[in-house]
């Protein structure tokens, strides 16, 4: 049987070979990336001559006799077979060494001139995978190095203004150009070598460049600069001047994260923070916070499309329970955003964000298909009689396309349709015709529609018969007033008789204390949720408690 700590060894990525004065290989693991054969003491008797060409047998030899002659950590790199090796050795005892090598990337200076050269063709606008390739290898060798990495993102505030004008193959030449500047500069490295900066697109307005190796963040924040600087300058197209008018952000590893994506958002972040600072789009420090609140309108959308490409969102559920024997029916489901920089973003900004950008309807089809997708799991684990209740809004009902979404959405979680409870409010049933005949579809269908905030909005009888509708529930602002005012416990005993005399179903919201509980089961209530039952808990974690 081959033991497991084998397994690894023969897995591992670095090449770690042990090295007498002289060259001879004493003693070697890994080499998968490298090349060489991975099996423990399989180049053990050979020489670095043996392995690699002269030239670069002698470099390492050198590496390792300075090694042992100061008693310290050296480093060094080579380029073997159009990949480059980073090496880093460390003396152990008055003849040998220990040398740990590394694959970095493809050695594509070639290639990248050839793609410049389709890029100003505008048949593409940048490589992010090469691009991601180059950071991963980046914190990979800071982290053998022991070295620190900066990654810089630039915005283009006025990009989106010239394409506006004159169309969207200008505004990639623009980019390409800004491409090609900040590939044309070079700093010198750790080692007094020039090195290019690396550089990508993000997005049609942002691009990212990496700085490799640097010495601490005022070096880096001096580069970011002469980014900006250069990116600043206005670029001539057919006759023309324009200005990119760049804002810069910055991220260090690891001082801001020890994950690629995790350093991205924070620099792109940082990036934001610039523009919305304004003034001469100077980089703004590692990590500088952001305020949602105060970002522009065209920032927020572009980090709601962000967070929900990247899953920064998710759903958590509080029970609704049956008054009639205490046990729960359905799953609440309430949306939370995590935001990368500013962490959990509270519901009272969440909510008139979205509706001032619009933006609700797009995420009410990720809660639906979110929501049927836990319920599905919920299933799994043996409890088939749970609903899943989710709150509407008007925008959503008035798309031609929402009774589709929903019965897509529960056919691919495998979830019938008498097991969705839709929440809408007043302004929902005045979308008018539309709105109307979709709810009633989804009523043919199985689906169960509640009323929201039943008893504070007004509405006659006359109209209360004729909704589409098979239940109602009592606003939580007037379950908090039942105690101390008398007016909303009249309010709130005739909303729920009323409801049982159309013979709907009645749920009470926003249920706090067990005297609240009490009086809406003496007035006939149904059903009710809220702070009462718990904090609002991820789905498996909700169902873990019920058994």
């Amino acid at each position: 049987m081959v033991d497991l700590s084998d397994r690894l060894i023969e897995a591992l990525p670095d090449l770690t070979l042990e090295v007498r004065r002289d060259g001879l290989i004493v003693s070697n693991l890994g080499g998968q990336e490298i090349g060489l054969p991975t099996q423990p003491g399989s180049l053990c008797g050979k020489t670095l001559s043996d392995l690699w060409p002269a030239d670069i047998a002698t470099a390492l030899n050198k590496l390792a006799r300075r090694a042992i002659k100061g008693r310290t950590q050296s480093d060094g790199s080579f380029c073997h077979e159009s990949r480059r090796i980073e090496v880093r050795v460390r003396p152990l005892g008055v003849d040998r060494v220990l040398m740990v090598m590394r694959s970095g990337v493809i050695d594509d200076r070639a290639g990248r001139d050839a793609s410049l050269a389709t890029l100003l063709g505008g048949t593409n606008v940048g490589d992010c995978a090469l691009f991601a390739r180059r950071l991963c290898d980046a914190i990979a060798n800071a982290k053998l190095r022991e070295t620190q990495v900066a990654l810089v993102v630039a915005h283009f505030a006025d990009l989106s203004g010239i394409v506006k004008v004159f169309g969207p193959q200008l505004g990639q030449m623009l980019v390409v150009c800004a491409l090609e500047r900040v590939g044309n500069l070079t700093r010198p490295s750790a080692r007094g070598r020039a090195r290019p900066f690396r550089a990508a697109q993000l997005e049609t307005d942002q691009m990212a460049v990496l700085i490799r190796e640097t010495r601490g963040h005022e070096v880096a924040a001096k580069a970011a600069e002469e980014i900006r600087r250069i990116l600043a300058k206005p670029i001539e197209l057919d006759g023309r001047h324009h200005r990119l008018n760049p804002m810069v952000g910055m991220a260090f590893y690891p001082a801001d994260g020890l994950e690629p994506e995790i350093l991205l958002d924070r620099a792109r972040a940082n990036a934001l923070t610039a523009r919305r600072i304004g003034g001469r789009g100077v980089a703004v420090p590692a990590s500088s916070s952001v305020d949602l609140e105060s970002m522009s309108s065209g920032d927020l959308e572009r980090e709601f499309h962000w967070a929900l490409e990247r899953e920064q969102f998710s759903l958590e559920y509080t029970p609704v329970v049956e008054l009639n024997g205490r046990r729960a029916s359905s799953l609440a489901a309430s949306i939370q955003w995590t935001h990368s920089m500013c962490g959990p973003v509270p519901q009272e900004h969440l909510a008139p964000l979205l509706e001032a950008l619009n933006l609700r309807p797009k995420l009410e089809g990720w809660i639906l298909r979110q929501g049927l997708k836990d319920l599905a799991r919920v299933n799994e684990r043996g409890n088939t009689q749970m609903n899943l209740a989710v709150s509407l809004t008007r925008q959503f009902m008035d798309s031609a396309t929402a009774v589709e979404q929903i019965v897509t959405a529960a056919a691919t979680a495998g979830i019938t349709l008498s097991r969705i409870d839709i929440r809408i409010d007043a302004r929902t049933l005045a979308g008018g015709n539309r709105v109307s005949t979709r709810l009633r579809e989804l009523r043919r269908l199985g689906v169960r529609i509640f009323l929201e905030n039943f008893g504070q909005d007004d509405m006659s009888l006359a109209q209360l018969g004729s909704l589409p509708i098979d239940g109602v529930s009592v606003g939580a602002e007037l379950i908090g007033r039942l105690e101390a005012d008398i007016s909303a416990r009249a309010a709130c005993a005739s909303a729920l008789a009323i409801a049982r005399s159309f013979g709907f179903k009645s749920i009470a919201a926003g249920v706090s204390k067990q005297s609240e509980l009490e009086q809406l089961y003496g007035y006939g209530c149904e059903q009710a949720t809220g702070p009462l039952f718990g904090t609002p808990k991820p789905a498996d974690t909700f169902y873990r408690q019920l058994i």
